[in-house]
């Protein structure tokens, strides 16, 4: 055990070139938050473009259902990264529900009819997992959000989230995968006598993308199953051979850095204004034609 540790602090110490240290992370991670951001993006466009713009066509708008499965669940990924990372979880949290309930006004003026949409909830996720987070007494107020993600998915409850539930077990999971490369990393450092903070900053990434993935692909596979067994069930938002393709989003989680990337005011307020942006621009676009 003292030859594994001598030899760890060997390694970090050879890491450490012209006064500076090197970045321990493997050298296939280059996905930024910000890179991930921009890929659910044009994922999300792209779908919405083609529900928009060319309604009549069937394939089209087949295609462009596939190729935006991705999107949701790299901005649940990335808002659960947005728990961890934010200084006040309770701000992040509102910003996107006071968004997402201002988008879902607008539509009703205009169309006389209640959606919901992705912003209420991502809203309602991370509240729900910022107070878990807290690791307190009113961790238990967890219970409303998540109830009303949940509830979103009856049809005689007046209230709509755009994925309910799927929504809620994803983040969750995501949450926790987080959790677990923690836990993971403690116990084999415990067990094998090697320095943590070492572990940490050369496998914690790689060990919680790998993690998410995992219960990603987990909840890929019941949800197409339930699915296929009752397509008519209440918690079955989309047909599996739409939504199974919502996997593929963790080959872009494959490759995340943890690195925030370019992050200024300029950037956050563009991506908050971008979703109802575009759809104004889509529908726009689609009444003219």
């Amino acid at each position: 055990m003292y030859y594994m540790k001598n030899t760890t602090d060997n390694i970090a110490k050879n890491e450490i070139e012209d006064g500076s240290k090197k970045s321990l992370l493997p050298r296939y991670l280059v996905l930024s938050h910000f890179v991930l951001l921009i890929i659910a993006v044009v994922s999300m466009t792209i779908n919405h473009i083609g529900i928009f713009l060319f309604s009549s066509n069937q394939e089209i708008v087949e295609l462009s259902v596939i190729l935006g499965r991705v999107a949701f669940p790299l901005f649940a990924f990335m808002a659960v990264q947005g728990v961890y990372k934010s200084s006040n979880n309770l701000n992040y949290a509102l910003r996107l529900l006071v968004l997402g309930f201002a988008i879902d006004l607008v539509v009703y003026i205009a169309e006389g009819r209640y959606i919901g949409n992705v912003m209420v909830e991502l809203g309602l996720g991370v509240l729900a997992l910022s107070l878990i987070n807290r690791k307190d007494k009113l961790s238990f107020l967890a219970l409303l959000p998540a109830a009303l993600m949940i509830m979103s998915d009856f049809d005689n409850i007046p209230f709509e989230t755009e994925y309910g539930t799927y929504g809620l077990v994803l983040m969750v999971a995501f949450y926790y995968a987080e959790q677990f490369g923690e836990d993971y990393l403690t116990h084999y450092s415990n067990l094998t006598k090697m320095d943590e903070d070492y572990l940490r900053e050369k496998n914690l990434r790689r060990y919680q993308n790998i993690a998410a993935i995992i219960l990603l692909v987990t909840i890929g596979i019941v949800y197409s199953v339930l699915g296929n067994m009752n397509p008519q069930s209440s918690f079955i938002f989309m047909e599996p051979k739409y939504q199974d393709y919502a996997i593929f989003a963790g080959l872009f989680i494959f490759f995340y850095s943890g690195k925030q990337g370019i992050h200024n005011m300029w950037t956050q307020s563009i991506f908050y204004l971008y979703y109802p942006l575009h759809i104004v621009v889509l529908y726009a676009i689609a009444f003219v034609l």
